[in-house]
């Protein structure tokens, strides 16, 4: 019995023993590496999301504790490493495999693995379960950055959004291999969000009160999400990084899996952190840096071009109401009646006037009338709601009856129409102006973001104005004073052709101050919201538009009362001479209530030239109820 003890006691003491050795080994291992040079390095930081925040501290975006291992890693890179090496040369043994600590941080373990080669350490390794099975799943060969174009329907999509998709090996069809995009994976970005109200999406949005996550979902989802059932346009920007970066990047989503990060609306956004996921993979890359303050995601596309050899290549998708409208442009005035019988008819009879049309013009009216339903009615197809899907189904056996291909409308781009080719989303400007009732002066003008009617059209909607934080200051000779002549938190405004197949009113929002100029005040500063509805017509170079509008003001200098509502009517003629010269002829007129001169109007003509990219040359006349303007200016786009 006595032996057995003895036995047993020289076991204990033996292993404890081994584990000490080990314990003491490890940590001499880590006194001999370069923990402080490594803690410090970009890709390490990058790894750990460590930025600096607006009062210049580096620290972690993160707001996850399961993203770190050790207690103080949020703010402390160089604590997080040496913990993470502890535990990746001694991990800890776990009952299910996917909570190892190897399993959890792959793209960390790579990086380190890498990084120390020279000190010829012997990594454990493990079995994944987890990580396999996603990684198979993305079976990344390459990687995209989609861009979905602006979405004036949804505040949060107004300007645009990114994600990522991972691009699978071509697969051989026949002799010839081929890609079928729809199959890939797609990886987003976007705020968890808890409530359906406006004003409570739009504050927590703003402060970073929502969570961010990222999620993995196929491809052909995100594409019926934005490019089916809201008409948006899909540009892949695919990047030219090694099939070793794109595996590392695979493992960093990964690790992100459970993590999440405050969703700031117009900074750590979906732009940022796409932008800051692709440099943890590929450092050499500077793209968070390249951004300005507030993040747009067309800005995050003017990063990527400014890194030379980062865009492999771009591929367009264009939704079913560009296709639509592509064709639509190319048919005669038969097909067209062929077209509108079709669609809006819903009848296919060939007796007249389809019965003087050739084969192939028959297919350009069906192809049409396919994107036209595609756009229309894509949530009743969904739905597979009777009426819609019986049509569809007529349209796309009619089609099958005649072997001609489809004609491309969107093989030929001119590179103007990419998003990343637009102006600077920041504008500045100045100018000199006369006021007939203040004299002459000069304006400073400075707007955050994004685009107006009147600016450069290249990479932009055609026919939409969106622009957050427009400030406009007037200093005057005269009176020798500053004044805020306008100030725009937030406008939007919607110019949608109204025709046959597309009957979408237009419509305007604007929130700000501006300085009042009619017989009710003397240049007063009031604050405004107004809206209206409208239809827009446009032919050729020519857009008109007139809206019905409701305004409200307040001012303490308004005459008879504070408060006063205005309605009205307000139309405009917009000429398009060329994507980077355009005029804008209006005129508004308001019926105040509450106030003591109740009417009022104003008359407006201003033209802009692009002289470049990013400069513009701008002259204004404008008319009020009491007072007129002549200003001539320059604006910068940055």
């Amino acid at each position: 019995m006595l032996r057995v003890f003895l036995i047993l006691v020289s076991l204990l003491l033996f292993v404890q023993i081994r584990f000490c050795i080990a314990k003491e080994s490890t940590e001499n291992l880590i006194e001999r590496l370069p923990i402080h040079q490594i803690a410090r390095e970009k890709q390490w930081l990058k790894l750990l999301h460590f930025e600096k925040n607006w009062i210049g501290i580096t620290e972690s975006q993160s707001n996850a504790p399961e993203f770190f291992l050790s207690p103080d890693g949020r703010k402390s890179a160089e604590r997080e490493l040496l913990t993470n090496l502890a535990l990746f040369l001694n991990p800890p043994k776990v009952s299910d495999p996917n909570e190892n600590v190897l399993c959890r941080f792959p793209a960390r373990l790579e990086y380190l693995q890498k990084r120390l080669t020279a000190f010829s350490i012997h990594w454990p390794t493990a079995t994944c379960p987890g990580f396999k099975a996603f990684k198979d799943r993305l079976a990344a060969k390459s990687v995209s950055i989609v861009f979905s174009s602006y979405y004036l329907n949804n505040p949060s999509s107004s300007f645009g959004h990114l994600f990522l998709r991972f691009n699978k090996e071509p697969q051989k069809v026949s002799s010839e291999s081929e890609r079928f995009e729809l199959l890939d994976f797609g990886i987003n970005f976007a705020a968890v969000v808890d409530t359906p109200n406006a004003l409570i999406y739009g504050f927590k949005g703003l402060f970073g009160l929502f969570p961010g996550t990222f999620t993995a979902q196929h491809y052909y989802y995100k594409v019926r999400e934005y490019n089916d059932f809201e008409s948006r346009d899909l540009w892949s920007y695919e990047l030219a990084l090694s099939q070793e970066e794109v595996d590392l990047l695979v493992k960093h989503l990964w690790e992100n899996g459970p993590n999440h990060f405050p969703y700031f609306y117009l900074t750590q956004n979906c732009a940022f952190h796409i932008l800051s996921v692709i440099e943890a993979a590929a450092p050499e890359f500077n793209l968070v840096e390249r951004l300005p303050f507030y993040v747009i995601p067309s800005d995050s596309l003017k990063a990527l071009a400014s890194n030379p050899g980062l865009i492999r290549d771009i591929h367009y998708r264009a939704s079913p109401r560009s296709l639509f409208h592509g064709r639509l442009k190319s048919l005669n005035q038969n097909q067209m009646e062929w077209l509108k019988q079709i669609v809006l008819d819903h009848s296919l009879d060939q007796t007249k006037p389809a019965a003087s049309l050739t084969e192939p013009e028959k297919v350009d009216v069906l192809d049409a009338a396919i994107d036209y339903l595609d756009f229309r009615d894509a949530k009743n197809l969904l739905k597979k709601e009777k009426l819609a899907t019986e049509l569809k189904q007529e349209v796309l056996i009619r089609r099958a009856k005649i072997p001609l291909m489809s004609k491309s409308f969107t093989s030929k781009l001119s590179g103007n129409e990419f998003p990343h080719a637009g102006h600077g989303s920041m504008r500045i400007g100045s100018n000199y102006s006369y006021v007939k009732n203040s004299g002459s002066g000069v304006g400073l003008n400075a707007r955050f973001a994004l685009h107006d009617l009147l600016d450069p059209q290249a990479g932009y909607p055609e026919y939409a104005q969106i622009e957050f934080l427009n400030v406009k200051m007037r200093y005057t000779f005269e009176q020798k004073d500053f004044w805020l002549e306008n100030l725009t938190l937030f406008q939007v405004k919607s110019l949608t052709p109204f025709t046959s197949f597309d009957k979408v009113p237009s419509w305007k929002f604007r929130l700000g101050m501006e300085t009042i100029r009619d017989k009710n005040c003397i240049n007063c500063t009031a604050g405004t919201a107004e809206g209206g509805i409208g239809i827009t017509l446009q032919k050729s170079v020519f857009t008109f538009y007139l809206f019905t509008d409701g305004e409200i003001s307040t001012a303490p200098s308004f005459f008879n009362h504070p408060v006063r509502v205005g309605v009205g009517p307000t139309g405009g003629l917009r000429l398009q001479f060329t994507p980077s010269f355009q005029s804008i002829l209006e005129s508004n007129y308001r019926y105040q209530f509450l106030s003591r001169f109740p009417h009022t109007y104003s008359l407006s003509s201003d033209t802009r030239y692009g002289i470049k990219k990013n400069w513009a040359l701008d002259l204004k006349l404008s008319r009020w109820t009491r007072d007129l303007e002549s200003v001539a200016g320059v604006f910068y786009y940055f």
